[in-house]
């Protein structure tokens, strides 16, 4: 997701910006629709995680730009309820696996393009992947490093994922490297 919505933001129409948070959603709906009740419930019993969102929304009332304060709290409304369902909807371990994948696929694909950007301050060449910035490729790089260490050591982890993170774990920290002068 992080990749689409990356992509969307370099595209000048609209539409595709509103296909890219529709992807991001669906996953969402289905988890939402597999367990009703339970997605209810989460957000019952998390209902203070809620209230600075909704504090969000009622700042609309008094906002110089009113269209904009409601389009962000909206979006804020959102991820916060896709964030309380993904903690309680979710087994921490598919997560993990789910993460593991997810960076893993997205630090591939951008080794494999080798875009490249060269630093204005000491002209040196650095790694930006399908991000288009090496702080967003370094963040990638790093959260896989580490959720591959954690999938690695995991008994419980099927044998694929903990082949896969120990394989991710070896090969991230070289592809985050960016040589000093």
């Amino acid at each position: 997701m992080l990749l689409l919505i990356q992509w969307a933001s370099k595209l000048p129409g609209q539409w595709e910006t509103s296909v890219v948070v529709l992807l991001f959603m669906a996953p969402w709906g289905l988890v939402v629709l597999r367990r009703p009740n339970d997605a209810f419930q989460s957000l019952v019993l998390n209902w203070p995680l809620l209230a600075l969102p909704f504090f969000a929304l009622l700042s609309v009332v008094w906002s110089d730009y009113p269209a904009w304060t409601f389009r962000a709290a909206a979006q804020f409304i959102v991820t916060t309820v896709i964030g309380i369902w993904a903690g309680y909807c979710i087994k921490p371990r598919e997560a993990m696996s789910a993460l593991l994948s997810a960076l893993t696929l997205l630090a591939v694909l951008s080794v494999l393009t080798g875009t490249v950007d060269r630093d204005r301050f000491t002209g040196e060449y650095t790694l930006i992947g399908l991000f288009g910035s090496k702080n967003y490729f370094g963040l990638c790089v790093s959260l896989l490093l580490l959720t591959a260490a954690v999938v690695a050591l995991d008994k419980a982890q099927p044998r694929r994922f903990r082949m896969l993170g120990l394989a991710a774990a070896c090969l991230s920290p070289p592809s985050s490297f960016t040589p000093d002068r």
